[in-house]
């Protein structure tokens, strides 16, 4: 029997806050170790992200071995859920 994992990938913000299974994992005010980000950076690392919120990201997921199993457009605002599988051990 495949056992498998599941990952819920939330895109809010237009890509500039990324949360996998509601823990925050990425913003554009964060360093990757979650520490404050000085505020002369956050356009370009928003910009940067709202890039690849239009695919990229995926790419990189699939990568990692996630498959894409639903794709969930929520309001007006242009946040995106993606739900990936990925075979488990």
């Amino acid at each position: 029997m495949v056992k498998w994992h599941h990952l819920v990938v939330h895109l809010e913000n237009k890509g500039r806050k990324v949360s996998e299974n509601g823990v925050l994992v990425n913003v554009h005010t964060k360093k990757k170790d979650m520490t404050s980000l000085p505020r002369n950076m956050w356009n370009a690392k928003g910009k940067k992200m709202m890039e690849a919120a239009k695919g990229q990201i995926l790419n990189e997921y699939g990568s990692k071995g996630w498959e894409l199993v639903s794709v969930e457009s929520i309001g007006e605002d242009g946040d995106i859920k993606f739900y990936l599988k990925k075979e488990g051990k």
